[in-house]
């Protein structure tokens, strides 16, 4: 108590100088508080920008996955994580998909690509990327049953710069090659170039490849499996309790 006497008289005996140092005190925590606020909001602008461009708030993937990006760890049954997870109230959508390294051929000429083979009706619904926004040319994917033919060449979709360094234009015919799971020989498909998009990040428009997930499982004969499933949520703060 006699602490807080002393310290308050000589408070109001420098007026000048005690407020001139409170001032100062108060205009550093402001800005620390300001700095702090602008940081986090930068921080969340940018995971959620990550998480629109074709991930989730939260992946659920085989064991060994996140070490090791291989088809040698996958989630065994997708099916019974997406009914799992439809069950919790915080999550909006689920989606599967398979995410593996390929070659994409047009003609001569050629790029290393990582293609997704992801759910047509549900991708652009939880992906910026599949949404109109992105997109330049074209449409989006359609599965095999939307096609007018069943034994046509399913439907890719990828970045504008990809597409031109394929020199590829709507309607080509491009070649996919990959490794198939459990390695041997490379396995090839080919598909009908459908739409393109940009989104604006040079590494995603140049590499990123989509298509639909059924040609994706038969293409690197995963049969039922996925490499991951991901899951959409109302608020990134709830990422932590649904995981």
């Amino acid at each position: 108590m006699l602490t807080l006497r002393l310290a308050w008289r000589a408070f109001w005996r420098h007026k000048r100088r005690s407020l001139i140092a409170a001032a100062a005190v108060a205009f550093g925590l402001a800005l620390t508080l300001f700095m702090l606020g602008t940081a986090d909001d930068a921080h969340r602008r940018m995971a959620e920008m990550g998480i629109r461009l074709g991930s989730g708030h939260v992946l659920v993937q085989g064991a060994g996955y996140q070490q090791q990006q291989t088809l040698d760890h996958l989630v065994e049954h997708p099916q019974r994580v997406i009914e799992a997870a439809r069950g919790l109230p915080q999550v909006t959508d689920v989606v599967q998909r398979i995410n593996a390294n390929g070659l994409l051929s047009s003609g001569e000429a050629s790029a290393p690509v990582l293609f997704s083979g992801v759910d047509p009706q549900i991708e652009p619904r939880v992906s910026d990327i599949a949404g109109k926004k992105k997109r330049v040319a074209g449409a989006y994917l359609r599965s095999r049953a939307q096609m007018p033919f069943p034994n046509q060449p399913a439907d890719i979709y990828l970045g504008k710069e990809l597409a031109k360094t394929l020199r590829a234009e709507l309607g080509d015919r491009l070649v996919l090659t990959a490794t198939p799971r459990g390695g041997g020989r490379p396995a090839s498909a080919a598909f009908f170039l459908r739409g393109t998009f940009r989104s604006g990040i040079t590494d995603v428009d140049s590499f990123i490849v989509q298509i639909p997930i059924d040609e994706a499982r038969q293409l690197l004969r995963l049969g039922p499996r996925a490499t991951q499933v991901a899951l959409l949520l109302d608020d990134l703060d709830q990422t932590q309790a649904v995981s």
